[in-house]
């Protein structure tokens, strides 16, 4: 007879509502102080100021785009993500994506936008929603003082 063992790994959110910033960002800088090749980038005071703003805004039923590295995309989600490729908790986003949603590290935050829905965008000089059009665009520029 044989028997086998498998270790399947699912990413997994950690934290429920409500939101409790604070504790997010002691785990991301907690994260920072691990071995080198498992360290998180520490957050900018800017980065942190977004965080609070962004998880505020989401709380209050808005919607939100982030740009994370050079892409803008609607924000679902940001709370402690326990998943590939650390398998530990640190402070992610859920952004919408080319495939579907996608998770993203919190330190590759870069900006974040209110949304406004789409009628008719104008993309490209078109009065209907075309190929490139996401049924929505970026509104004002959330800033925040660090």
């Amino acid at each position: 007879m044989r028997t086998e063992t498998r270790t399947v790994r699912i990413g997994e959110w950690m934290d429920t509502e409500p939101a409790n910033v604070e504790h997010w960002l002691e785990v991301h800088a907690a994260g920072s102080l691990l071995r080198r090749d498992q360290r998180n980038p520490p957050l900018s005071d800017e980065q942190q100021g977004l965080v609070r703003e962004i998880a505020r805004r989401l709380a209050a039923g808005e919607r939100v785009a982030v740009t994370v590295n050079q892409s803008t995309q609607e924000l679902y989600r940001i709370g402690l993500y326990d998943g590939w490729v650390y398998w530990r908790e640190r402070l992610c986003l859920l952004t919408g994506g080319t495939l579907g949603a996608e998770v993203r590290e919190a330190y590759n935050l870069r900006s974040a936008w209110t949304i406004v829905h789409c009628d008719g965008c104008g993309l490209g000089g078109h009065t209907k929603h075309g190929p490139l059009c996401r049924g929505w665009r970026r509104g004002e520029r959330i800033e925040v003082t660090p």
